[in-house]
């Protein structure tokens, strides 16, 4: 048995999972180790990561998972993947200065439009092949350096999420490619960086790292933490694709035939819809569509759309919480199903939506101002999330095939998404063909199939994709014609593309 880590961290949680490589019956088991919260918290106006307390907790995973092991078993390597587009900056000892910044802080307000206006509309996009999200890096960069002129005076060394766990690690400052892609800052389809943009924004080039590929090995942990925490001496971190998008990606069990490629949405705090192509595409109706194109592995593209997903429903649990209301993701589930189907339209992406705090009274000012009734209960909320998030996936599904001028005949929902029922049961209906659920971890399995294969356990990805298969269980939902659903979907774009911009 080979026995690998995955520490993978999402925008509300992380965990450590132990993945074990069984060669006699091809398959990877999982063992979850160790799961933690990730809160941000605010100070003096601005979000922060608690970056060195989830440092904190990837050790306690990792001594957990070096006591766990059977007798004389050792973990062959490890890998951190996180969300995207956040950093930390390092001075010129090698020192974290401060806590990095949360991409929902205020500090890009205005940034998308500055900048816009500053080099011309689609300039971004055309040179990165990434949409002007506000939370871009490249916004936060140009937001911090507006507000502070010396913000970059101290600092030596800009390092991504889980780059900055890595030389935590480590002691190596190094670029992952998928995840410095999310930067808009990363020439579009290519491994290095947009130089003229940052000569154009006056941000300083020099703290850029070296870009490094996925399916390699970083270097070892050090000698001092590897004796702290369990590991054999030497002990390896491998570079995975560590946006948590691109690892979900590698492990989506889709089997195609050469030149073709799938669709898929990788379901968590945001749902990322993305199917896997050789080359970016850079075209002014992908621009408009809000396609983007992130680096994957091999050297691939992955042409993503990018829509606030669960987010809305962990928001509306965590506000119902405050009152003492108790509901796990199961039973909010259930709660959805009895409500009346079709009866509430939102945006999931209505900047209303984006920041931190009461989500459900949110979503009843929304469907007022928008002239629909307004959901009285917690289950009519539920639902109408649910029921918008899979009309959001028709939506951004027909502009993917239009942009890409192929057509995909079933749709993959993977990530802890996957776990609803009701989300699988409506997407299917509501675009009219088959949707397939994989696996919930997949974003852990992505790492650990990148991880064997930096190993030389396995030679080619389609040969992790096919362990992945062989391994875990795949449910087919398909669509349920009900009468109601094709008006549904009219109405919700009557509603959607009407709604006003500002809603208080």
């Amino acid at each position: 048995m080979t026995h690998v880590l995955a520490i993978d961290l999402g925008a509300s949680g992380g965990r450590v999972i132990r993945g074990s490589w069984d060669p006699q019956q091809k398959k990877v088991s999982l063992h979850e180790i160790h799961r933690f919260d990730n809160v941000p918290v605010e100070v003096r106006g601005t979000l922060y990561w608690d970056t060195l307390r989830l440092f904190h907790e990837i050790k306690t995973g990792i001594r957990e998972a070096s006591r766990t092991l059977p007798p004389g078993d050792t973990i062959s390597s490890l890998a951190v993947d996180t969300w995207g587009v956040d950093f930390g900056l390092l001075d010129s000892a090698g020192h974290l200065i401060g806590n990095p910044v949360h991409y929902r802080d205020k500090r890009t307000d205005g940034q998308v439009e500055r900048l816009s206006q500053l080099l011309g509309e689609g300039t971004l996009f055309r040179q990165t092949g990434i949409q002007d999200a506000w939370f871009n890096t490249v916004y936060q960069l140009a937001g911090a350096l507006e507000k502070d002129p010396a913000f970059f005076d101290k600092a030596a060394t800009l390092l991504f999420t889980p780059d900055l766990f890595n030389y935590f690690l480590t002691g190596i400052k190094a670029a992952e490619r998928t995840i410095a892609s999310t930067s808009q800052l990363l020439v579009a389809g290519q491994p290095q960086w947009a130089d003229a943009l940052f000569t154009l924004l006056r941000l300083p080039r020099n703290l850029m790292q070296p870009i490094v590929e996925p399916g390699t090995l970083l270097g070892p942990v050090t000698a001092e933490l590897a004796a702290d925490l369990g590991l054999a001496p030497g002990t390896p971190v491998a570079v995975v694709p560590s946006h948590d998008t691109e690892s979900a990606a590698l492990a989506v069990p889709a089997v195609t035939k050469p030149g073709e490629s799938f669709v898929f949405v990788s379901c968590g705090t945001w749902s990322v819809m993305g199917a896997e192509l050789k080359a970016p595409v850079l075209s002014e109706a992908s621009r408009l569509a809000g396609i983007s194109n992130e680096a994957g592995s091999d050297g691939t593209n992955l042409a993503l759309r990018n829509i606030m997903g669960m987010w809305l429903l962990q928001e509306c649990k965590r506000w119902w919480e405050r009152d003492g209301v108790a509901l796990d993701h199961g039973a909010l589930v259930d709660l959805a199903y009895t409500a009346p189907a079709w009866k509430h339209h939102i945006d999931v992406n209505h900047s209303l939506f984006a920041t931190p705090g009461d989500m459900p009274g949110r979503i009843q000012a929304y469907c007022k101002a928008t002239g629909q009734s307004v959901p009285g209960d917690r289950a009519a909320i539920l639902r109408c999330i649910l029921e918008s998030l899979a009309c959001m996936f028709r939506q951004s599904l027909d502009e993917l095939e239009a942009i890409t001028t192929q057509r995909f005949p079933e749709l993959w929902l993977v990530g802890g998404g996957a776990r609803n029922r009701l989300l699988a049961e409506v997407t299917a209906t509501v675009i009219g063909r088959t949707v397939k659920t994989g696996p919930a971890e997949t974003t852990a399995l992505g790492s650990i199939v990148s991880q064997l294969k930096a190993l030389g356990i396995f030679s080619a990805t389609a040969q992790g994709r096919a362990a992945v298969a062989n391994s875990f269980g795949t449910k087919v939902f398909e669509p349920r014609p009900d009468g109601l659903s094709e008006a549904a979907y009219a109405k919700w774009r009557n509603v959607t593309s009407s709604a006003p911009k500002e809603i208080v």
